[in-house]
């Protein structure tokens, strides 16, 4: 006595914690609560083990339904349903009866399990056991009981994510098939009566899609619904990702410029020509790197032009014309050091390796 008198302590602790009551349902002589966790209480009449094989014929206070060991064992509950002398609950793909069966009232032949306590069939039903010619892409989604009956409610699986199905509830049937979404169109959900354009800045470019991508950088989509985003012309680019207009297409500067507007790391506007000595190759560049040591550019270059043979420049940056590439001493010789070569020229004169030394 101790014991249960500790457990039905515990199971008042839990409905009180376990959040709001979400249904009730009341039968002959016993009532059930759902809360909103799936947990099921009941109070009442347990001749019958209406309250799911308690060991006491009645409970004066609320006791948890389903724990281990039992035939919900601890599943979730979604719906509940009272009779006379026998409960009924939907958990997940499944309803479990159990009490009274005097009537059939569990599904089974009139009076299987029909004994004190004996707490209903121990397994639960699902579609296959009620209609074993036609249950695939079947599930039980509703129950009812009457005094000494039940109503169990079969109804289709809903169309996957992906794909639209007739209304009002997305499954289908004699009101017609679930259709894959075309492309521009998404349904994240399961039971989708449409499928849901994508929003401007967005496209789907396959069927069934669930989501719908965000336009790259450097392309838009300015309408809903789109299946594939449109490229910005060449030369021009967008602020970041999800662009949704063709003017958010800026102008970037052009090769042999750099410029000081951002736009997603590239530039736009206020574009400035590239100084001699130093180019820019691509659209968009903030910087004009310099032409390297031996190379020189005149200005707005977009490359840089190699020295001749037997010439290079002072140093990186510093070819502006061909004038700057100054010839270099010859092998077998060195001269005035400038960077890591030797010139000849500005009034320095070449000198041969002494004995022992090359170059």
């Amino acid at each position: 006595a101790a014991g249960l008198e500790g457990a039905v302590a515990r199971d008042q602790a839990l409905l009180e914690r376990g959040g709001a009551v979400v249904a009730a349902a009341a039968g002959g002589k016993h009532t059930l609560l759902l809360t909103r966790d799936g947990a099921v209480y009941g109070f009442g009449s347990n001749y019958y083990g209406q309250l799911e094989g308690r060991p006491f014929d009645s409970a004066c206070l609320p006791f948890r339904l389903g724990g281990a060991g039992t035939p919900l064992g601890g599943r979730p509950v979604s719906q509940i349903a009272a009779g006379s002398e026998h409960s009924a609950l939907v958990a997940g793909r499944g309803a479990y009866l159990i009490g009274s069966n005097t009537y059939g009232q569990l599904a089974r032949a009139a009076g299987a399990f029909e004994q004190q306590g004996a707490g209903g069939a121990p397994e639960p039903f699902t579609a296959c056991a009620l209609d074993n010619t036609s249950c695939a892409g079947f599930g039980l989604v509703g129950v009812a009981a009457g005094g000494y009956f039940t109503f169990l409610q079969l109804a289709t699986d809903p169309c996957p994510p992906g794909s639209s199905g007739p209304a009002p509830f997305g499954r289908p049937g004699h009101l017609g098939d679930c259709l894959a979404c075309p492309p521009g169109t998404l349904a994240p959900l399961p039971g989708s009566t449409e499928c849901a354009p994508c929003p401007p800045g967005a496209a789907a470019a396959n069927w069934s899609s669930t989501a719908c991508v965000a336009c790259a950088v450097a392309s838009y989509a300015d309408a809903p619904g789109a299946a594939n985003c449109t490229a910005c012309p060449a030369g021009r680019s967008t602020g970041g990702e999800g662009s949704n207009s063709s003017a958010a297409c800026a102008e970037l500067c052009p090769p042999g410029t750099r410029g000081t507007v951002l736009v997603h790391g590239l530039t736009a506007g206020a574009c400035a020509g590239c100084e001699p000595g130093t180019f820019s190759r691509g659209n968009g560049s903030l910087e004009c790197a310099p032409c390297a040591q031996g190379a020189f550019s005149r200005g707005n270059a977009t490359a840089c032009s190699a020295c001749p043979l037997g010439t290079a420049t002072p140093g990186a940056g510093l070819g502006v014309g061909p004038a700057s590439c100054a010839p270099l001493c010859p092998p077998g010789s060195f001269g005035q050091a400038n960077g890591s070569l030797g010139f000849a020229g500005a009034g320095a004169q070449c000198q041969a390796c002494p004995s022992g030394f090359f170059a």
